[in-house]
This record gives structure tokens, C-alpha cells and sequence, in this order.
């Protein structure tokens, strides 16, 4: 299921759209604060079918077995940054990096 979205109005929760859940279910709620949340309606038509149908590849891909460990995962962001900025930056100054710049967590620099 898909979360849903709601709104505070007189100190009661109100959804922003009618669900499919059972008469009674319980959910629970927490707030989002200080998160930067992308609003789906923002997006045209074939945006909201591309992002879900990412998401429901996404899924399937989870259910499969097919992911990687968080950590792997943000270690290889973490050089894709690198390289992105390093090669930026190179763009507005001529330097060498030295290839002596692994960082102590073991990440590998722009070459």
C-alpha cells in the first residue's frame, strides 16, 4: 500500500484522500517535520507514472533479494560526489589530484 497523505483540521487527522483500508484498521501516524518531501502533485501525468513505476520496480527488485548493504551504497555515493565535484572544480582550476588522497574510511578520489 501506498502512504497516505493527511492534514491536521481541528486537532483530528484528515486524510487527503479516500484509502481502501478496512472500517477499524488501526495506523499509525508520525510526522515528517524537518524532512524535504516532493510533492507528487507537483508532477505532470507521465512524471507520476515514471516515479511509480520506479518505485514498483523498486519493490520488486527488494522482494527479489536485489539490493546492496546501506553502507555500500553510500560509500559509492560518496565517490560519485567526489568525482562530481573534484571534475567541477577542475573545470574552473587546473590541479592535479594525487592519487595519495583515500580517505581514512577507505573511499578511492577522482583520478
Amino acid at each position: 500500500m501506498q502512504p497516505v497523505k493527511a492534514h491536521v483540521k481541528d486537532g483530528r487527522l484528515m486524510l487527503d484522500e479516500p484509502t481502501s483500508l478496512p472500517e477499524g484498521q488501526v495506523v499509525y501516524l508520525q510526522p515528517i517535520e524537518g524532512f524535504v518531501v516532493a510533492e507528487i502533485e507537483d508532477r505532470d501525468a507521465d512524471d507520476r507514472a515514471a516515479l511509480h513505476a520506479d518505485l514498483e520496480a523498486s519493490l520488486i527488485e527488494a522482494d527479489a533479494g536485489e539490493t546492496i548493504d546501506f553502507s555500500a551504497a553510500i560509500a559509492e555515493l560518496s565517490v560519485w560526489v567526489y568525482r562530481e565535484s573534484t571534475a567541477r572544480s577542475s573545470e574552473l582550476r587546473s590541479t592535479t589530484i594525487s592519487p595519495e588522497c583515500e580517505s581514512a574510511r577507505g573511499l578511492l578520489c577522482a583520478s
